[in-house]
């Protein structure tokens, strides 16, 4: 591997920012347009967009990596991520969702049917939260089946399908195929389109609990994304449970944080979080200089309550469906941002990333208090 990349275009994305990279010697780059081994004797064209994974031992554990090579005009690109086992999946509650979140969370994925749904960009952990989900469900009695694209972490007593479009093995095509195997739980990787909205919402209609993920901003627009797939409001209603958002913000360094000095921060704070414990990035050799060592998650749920059923049934907007749901105890991921950062595992300057960045989506006023109703109860 090392031989293969030496002389690409490097880029570092570190703790989910990008990094200062290398750009290799012209001289270098032209042996990147040349063939490399590949498996069974035959060769790979590099200078073509790759997508793929292996896998690799570091200290008696075994390490996925997902790899894209894109071909740029300075040379190759070059992505990979590093996928946690299947064997060290934790617990729900390990997560780092909010108590009342990983409560009702844990409720919902042991449903007999209906839908649930995770949103978020792009490496913001979907797949970890949905994963975890399937390892605490996973018993021998249970047929699980998941439609990935592509099979990011292997579960035992899974049967993980990986779609292959280039032999017309679609997330549709395959949906269908596999409900003919009397699955009780079907993991849908993404809902890219309209067939594969229709099949999964009408799955969870018809004894099915299906999980999938969906690239919306927040919890309530998934609900319009399922409209524009053309999934009618009845079996929105009927199907979907709830709604995870989330988003991966970083983790202060444990070692060189120190308390956040800048007092004008505080001045937009609800007033119950002003007295928090918030801490400023420094750097550190442990750290590498950065002020942040990891990640933690931020959440919201969107549960679909028959308040909430009662908009989605009258077609009400979203405005009205969030005003709803935050008035039966949503907590925005702003909101669960700030409360994380109150307690020192994040910095204000993180979670003022999790601001709406559209003027038509409503941001949560940080000087209202908490919400004062009781979330923990599920809707029937």
């Amino acid at each position: 591997m090392t031989k293969l990349l030496s002389g690409l275009c490097a880029a570092a994305l570190v703790v989910g920012l990008a990094g200062a990279g290398g750009v290799a010697p012209a001289q270098d780059k032209k042996d990147t347009k040349k063939s490399a081994p590949g498996k069974g004797g035959g060769t790979i064209e590099v200078n073509e967009s790759k997508d793929g994974k292996f896998r690799f031992t570091y200290r008696d554990q075994a390490v996925d990596v997902r790899l894209s090579v894109v071909p740029t005009i300075h040379g190759e690109n070059v992505v990979m991520r590093l996928l946690r086992a299947g064997t060290q999946l934790g617990p729900i509650e390990g997560l780092g969702m909010p108590d009342v979140v990983a409560r009702d969370y844990a409720q919902l994925v042991r449903r007999p049917h209906g839908m649930i749904l995770v949103t978020g960009p792009t490496g913001s952990g979907k797949t970890t939260t949905l994963y975890t989900a399937l390892a605490a469900i996973n018993t021998p009695d249970r047929n699980i089946i998941t439609i990935e694209d592509p099979v990011e972490i292997r579960l035992p007593m899974i049967r993980q399908v990986q779609v292959n479009h280039e032999i017309g093995l679609s997330f549709a095509s395959t949906l269908r195929s596999v409900l003919r195997q009397d699955p009780d739980v079907v993991l849908v990787g993404e809902i890219r389109d309209q067939d594969t909205a229709k099949i999964a919402v009408q799955a969870a209609l018809t004894g099915h609990l299906v999980f999938s993920t969906l690239h919306t901003n927040d919890a309530v627009g998934s609900i319009a994304r399922l409209r524009d797939f053309g999934v009618p409001s009845f079996a929105v209603n009927n199907a979907l449970l709830c709604v995870v958002a989330q988003r991966l913000v970083r983790r202060l360094c444990t070692s060189c944080c120190t308390p956040e000095l800048d007092s004008s921060l505080f001045d937009s704070l609800p007033p119950h979080l002003r007295s928090g414990s918030f801490k400023a990035p420094q750097g550190c050799a442990i750290c590498k200089s950065t002020g942040y060592k990891g990640r933690v998650g931020v959440y919201e749920m969107l549960r679909v309550t028959r308040r909430v059923q009662a908009a989605i049934e009258s077609e009400e907007n979203r405005d009205v469906i969030q005003r709803i749901a935050a008035e039966q105890g949503m907590q925005p991921m702003l909101m669960d941002g700030l409360l994380k950062a109150s307690r020192g595992l994040t910095s204000l300057a993180e979670t003022a990333r999790l601001r709406p960045i559209s003027d038509e989506e409503p941001s949560p006023s940080l000087a209202q208090p908490a919400p004062t109703d009781q979330p923990g109860r599920i809707a029937a």
